[in-house]
């Protein structure tokens, strides 16, 4: 099942429903777990639960730690030995290290642990390399899958954290229409094709395998970054003198372009 985050699922909170609200509130995400998890998708969440979130350092992935925590969840944070724990010194989450690289590893990493849910926000948005995408959020989304189903991991739930940037850029003029299921994905650039890649390999799983696919717009919050900098690179621009404002203009387009080329619509 695939639920695009920046329609009607999020409206019950607020949100606009129309594709130009390319941005959510990183509370939200917790607010559509929440849903998820207390429908007829999946049980509810109870205190002998075990969750496995990946990507758990990054600024999505932290977030879904603090809530599975504050529900009395038993949390496995999925991380790399380089990884950063700055947001992760709750002494009751417990760490695991997984190598997506390889099922075969993860397998090793993950026999003798039983999860009920495993939450995957773990992926890439930026990289030199295009191939990089395809290496980790499709590769690594399939051989983590892969490992779960030969280990007869007894899931509840496996939740995926994909992008609306499956889509490509649609319904992108005035007036604007929501995004929906029969809207037919074309993503345009690498790092959308490697979601939808991913996606579509679940979709080849058949029905024993108990996942949704979650399709967030752009993400903003604490912790965020990259959206910040760019809203403040063009507040500078916009107090400038004429020669320092096509000066900065210049910088902050290609900033933009830099830091945005991988998402057209999320």
């Amino acid at each position: 099942m695939v639920i695009n985050l920046a329609i009607a699922k999020i409206q019950k909170n607020g949100c606009n429903r129309h594709i130009n609200n390319k941005f959510i509130q990183i509370c939200h995400i917790a607010n559509i777990l929440h849903y998820l998890c207390n429908s007829n998708y999946a049980s509810s969440f109870i205190m002998t639960n075990k969750i496995l979130i990946t990507g758990a350092s990054g600024f999505i992935g932290s977030f879904i730690v603090e809530e599975a925590l504050r529900r009395g969840m038993k949390v496995w944070a999925a991380v790399r030995k380089t990884t950063s724990r700055r947001y992760l010194t709750d002494s009751r989450i417990n760490f695991i290290e997984l190598d997506f690289a390889s099922k075969d590893a993860l397998k090793q990493q993950l026999d003798g642990h039983t999860f009920d849910y495993v939450v995957h926000a773990a992926g890439v948005t930026k990289c030199i390399d295009n191939a990089d995408f395809r290496r980790m959020n499709t590769d690594g989304t399939r051989n983590l899958v892969d490992a779960l189903i030969e280990l007869q991991m007894p899931l509840k739930r496996f939740v995926f954290l994909s992008s609306l940037s499956v889509y490509g850029a649609i319904h992108e003029r005035q007036p604007y229409q929501d995004i929906t299921e029969n809207d037919c994905p074309r993503p345009n650039t690498a790092y959308g094709r490697s979601k939808l890649e991913a996606e579509r390999y679940l979709d080849s799983i058949g029905n024993d395998f108990p996942y949704i696919i979650l399709r967030p717009t752009g993400v903003y919050g604490p912790r965020e970054k990259d959206y910040f900098l760019m809203a403040e690179s063009a507040t500078l621009t916009s107090v400038r003198d004429s020669a320092v404002r096509t000066s900065r203009s210049c910088m902050c387009s290609t900033w933009f372009r830099r830091c945005s080329w991988h998402w057209t619509v999320a």
